[in-house]
């Protein structure tokens, strides 16, 4: 218990200083007809609930829509929403982190060991195409 105790500090740690170090990139790039779409949906959810979300163009499975649901519910206005609409790869980022969490706890269940392990997790962390995807695409 104590090791995984101490695995996830270091994780913990390592999540931190990546995430600020990815900080930059989340503010400044991104593909310009996703942001509009996340935007448009996201003042459709604002606008007419979560419910009524298919009838605004979108084909995105529900769990985006309830991410956007729950993002909306910082903002008060469709221009907070269109002026803080990069804030939402900090989903991304998340779950980026997470998976790279769990691909930790995988390789140690595989029996490798942690220097094995927290190879193998920076492997998939600092993935230039899933970085790629997660921060730049969302």
């Amino acid at each position: 218990m104590s090791n995984n105790r101490t695995l996830f500090s270091r994780y913990a740690v390592f999540s931190l200083l990546f995430i600020i170090l990815c900080w930059f990139v989340v503010t400044r790039e991104c593909h310009e007809w996703d942001m509009y779409c996340f935007t448009e949906w996201a003042n459709h959810i604002q606008k007419y609930g979560l419910g009524d979300v298919y009838s605004s163009w979108t084909d995105y499975l529900p769990l985006f829509h309830h991410l956007l649901n729950f993002f909306v519910s910082f903002h008060d206005t469709p221009e907070e929403i269109k002026s803080h609409i990069n804030l939402l790869k900090l989903i991304s980022l998340a779950f980026h982190l997470l998976t790279g969490y769990f691909v930790i706890l995988f390789c140690l269940r595989a029996g490798m060991d942690r220097e094995t392990a927290a190879f193998r997790n920076k492997y998939y962390v600092l993935n230039a195409a899933v970085l790629y995807n997660a921060l730049v695409w969302n």
